[in-house]
This record gives C-alpha cells, sequence and structure tokens, in this order.
C-alpha cells in the first residue's frame, strides 16, 4: 500500500508592486518594493507607519522649536505687535527645515533667526545662506561658534570678569567634555561651511632681518639685494603658511592642548569669523553679552 504523499508548505507568496494599487504612503516605488519583501505580510502598513513616525518627529521638533522661540521673544523683551508674519516662501522653507533638526543648540539658532527675521524693524532676514548654513550645522559646531561669537564680542566694562568666568564655565561644560572626533569634525565643519578661519595673527608676523652685521661677524655684509630677496622670501612663507591655515590644509601651532595628540580644546582660541561667519552669528544670536545674566541659558 503506497504511503499517502505529505503536502509540501507552500512558500507564502511576496506581495508585488505591481499588485498594489500605489506605494505605501510617502515611499517611492523602489523604497516601497524593498519594504514589501522585508515586511511581508504587513508591507502595507509599513509606509503609513513611517509617514506617522515622520510626521510626530518633525511636530516634536517644531514645539521645542516654538518654546526656544518665545524664550528669545521675552530674553529680547520683544512685544507680539512688533511681530510679522513671513512671506510665505520664507516661512515653508524655515519650517521645513528646522523641522527636521532636533539638535537643542542648533535649534536655539533657528528660534533666534526666526526672531529676527519677525521682528519688525530689524535689518534681518531668515535668507537662503543662512538657512542653508543651519542645515548643515551640528550640534557641537553651534557651540563652537557661539564661543568664538562670545570671545569676539567680550564687553569691555565692568561686566568683564563676569563675562570671563561665563565664557570659561561654558567652554568646560559645552566644549571640553566632547570627543576628539566631535571637536575635530565641529572645526572642520565651520570651515567647509566658509564660517571660520584660522586668525590671521597665528604665525604670520613678519620678521625682517637686520641690515646690520650678524653677531658673529664672520660673514661679509651681505649686499642689499640679498637682503631685499631674502626678505621678501620670508614675507612669502608667511603669506603662504597663511594661505594654508585659511584654507585647512595645515593646523597652527598651539592649535591643541596636548602636544602628544590631537585635542582641538583650544580651537575657539585660535579661530576667527568670517565676514559669513559673523552675519550668521549678528543675525541669529546678536549681541551675547545683553545682559549680565544673558548667557546663563547657553
Amino acid at each position: 500500500m503506497d504511503k499517502p504523499k505529505r503536502a509540501r508548505p507552500k512558500a507564502e507568496k511576496l506581495p508585488s508592486t505591481a499588485n498594489l494599487q500605489s506605494p505605501p504612503r510617502g515611499l517611492s516605488a523602489a523604497a516601497a518594493e524593498l519594504i514589501i519583501k522585508a515586511f511581508a505580510p504587513a508591507s502595507e502598513n509599513i509606509g503609513g507607519l513611517l509617514g506617522d513616525l515622520t510626521a510626530h518627529f518633525k511636530a516634536r521638533n517644531l514645539d521645542k522649536l516654538a518654546r526656544y522661540w518665545r524664550g528669545e521673544l521675552e530674553k529680547r523683551e520683544v512685544s507680539p505687535e512688533a511681530l510679522a508674519a513671513l512671506p510665505f516662501a520664507t516661512a515653508h522653507r524655515v519650517f521645513d527645515d528646522a523641522s527636521k533638526e532636533d539638535d537643542d543648540d542648533v535649534l536655539k539658532l533657528w528660534a533666534s533667526l526666526l526672531v529676527g527675521a519677525m521682528t519688525r524693524g530689524a535689518d534681518i532676514q531668515a535668507h537662503k545662506m543662512l538657512c542653508g548654513i543651519l542645515k548643515d550645522l551640528e550640534g557641537p559646531d553651534a557651540v563652537l561658534l557661539e564661543i568664538i561669537w562670545m570671545r569676539a564680542n567680550k564687553p569691555s566694562d565692568d561686566r568683564t570678569e563676569y563675562c570671563k568666568e561665563r565664557l570659561f564655565a561654558f567652554e568646560a561644560e559645552r566644549w571640553n567634555c566632547l570627543s576628539n572626533f566631535m571637536r575635530q569634525a565641529a572645526v572642520q565643519n565651520i570651515m567647509r561651511l566658509g564660517c571660520a578661519v584660522f586668525s590671521s595673527s597665528i604665525n604670520t608676523k613678519f620678521k625682517f632681518k637686520s641690515l646690520g652685521r650678524n653677531s658673529f661677524n664672520r660673514d661679509p655684509l651681505p649686499s642689499l639685494s640679498d637682503q631685499i630677496e631674502d626678505t621678501l622670501s620670508e614675507i612669502e612663507q608667511k603669506i603662504s603658511s597663511a594661505m594654508r591655515y585659511s584654507s585647512g590644509a595645515d593646523e597652527p601651532s598651539g592649535f591643541h592642548e596636548s602636544y602628544e595628540k590631537k585635542t582641538y580644546l583650544r580651537a575657539a582660541a585660535v579661530l576667527t569669523l568670517t565676514p559669513l561667519g559673523r552675519t550668521l552669528m549678528e543675525a541669529c544670536r546678536g549681541n551675547p553679552w545683553r545682559s549680565e545674566g544673558a548667557s546663563a541659558d547657553l
């Protein structure tokens, strides 16, 4: 008597994008195909789930942006009557870009830019250039820009010592605690974006040779043409060095606190903001020392 044949379990047939009227919500056809193959048979719900997660992510970021915006209004003592609506295209661009940012330090810059752009009489606009820079910033980048901006605008009145203490505490709390990689990436990114360069005062001071004899008095006095040639050669080297520093090709001495490894702890001390960087910080931060307590929430 023949044994009954056992039926093989049928392999589950994967749904095809051709059988779907449209890809899952918010996804391209290629992404839909990947999700269908990875999540079948529940793939039809995945697109909606991802869309819901994205909406929640953006909503949470916009909520934080609104709270920082309100705080900046109170800090600047701007009344609601002084606010004006943004052009639709500008408002759409700002909110679309800012809603994708979840870092608090970068969101604070977005909030400050919004306050300035919405305040009547303030010569500030949410320009595409500024929005493009903010989109490319990470949290440590924003912290480094803040420190450089604070250093560049330290008051010279009776608040000097207080501001020095606040700046030292801010650097210790927000910059020194970062990993070497994060500090290095922050330095390179703000330089890549054209917001900062190495200070021109670093290793660029020209030292002209004396026209007198050297201390040993062994060699004959060089001719005037030789002295001019040597001096011009040294000037060329200094200018070339400054250009390499500015382009990020070299790092100046004193850039790191430890010469045994790259720490980037002294980055803010040897970097200076470019005109683009100053425009960004003027629009997004204004005076960092408006009052003695102005930096308390940084």
